[in-house]
């Protein structure tokens, strides 16, 4: 894949994490039944709203800006964006009573695999530019 591919790709990929976090946590989360929550944890869906929005959401189009400016910090914040939707999905997988494992015919619960899988994609495409910068510069 050649360098503009790979950064087209990233972009786009931050770009509909950051906008459907940020959309999810302001218009989804908030309106979810506390009671599909798992004793524990969580008593309502403030605060997985405030992760999904400003630490998915936001940290995906900070990591884009930086990707769309050149930064040298790209690379770390997209692999970051990565990494937090993906932590995001396991939690939300363990603490919610229902989850694509428990209930794999429910439609809107296989988002959770596939934004994992998404983040694992961010990630991968994250360190791959970061290690293909490297390669760069020591030849």
């Amino acid at each position: 894949m050649t360098e503009k591919a790979r950064r087209g790709a990233l972009a786009t990929l931050l770009g509909l994490q950051g906008v459907g976090a940020i959309g999810g946590a302001i218009f989804v989360v908030p309106k979810l039944p506390v009671d599909n929550l798992k004793p524990g944890l969580f008593a309502d869906y403030t605060v997985p709203a405030l992760g999904l929005g400003l630490i998915v959401g936001g940290g995906s189009l900070v990591a884009l800006i930086l990707l769309l400016r050149r930064s040298r910090y790209a690379p770390l914040s997209a692999l970051a964006s990565g990494l937090a939707v993906m932590i995001f999905e396991i939690v939300e997988v363990t603490t919610m009573k229902g989850s694509v494992l428990t209930s794999p015919g429910e439609i809107a619960l296989w988002q959770q695999p596939l934004w994992f899988c998404i983040g694992g994609l961010i990630a991968a495409l994250a360190m791959s530019r970061s290690g293909g910068a490297r390669r760069r510069q020591t030849a």
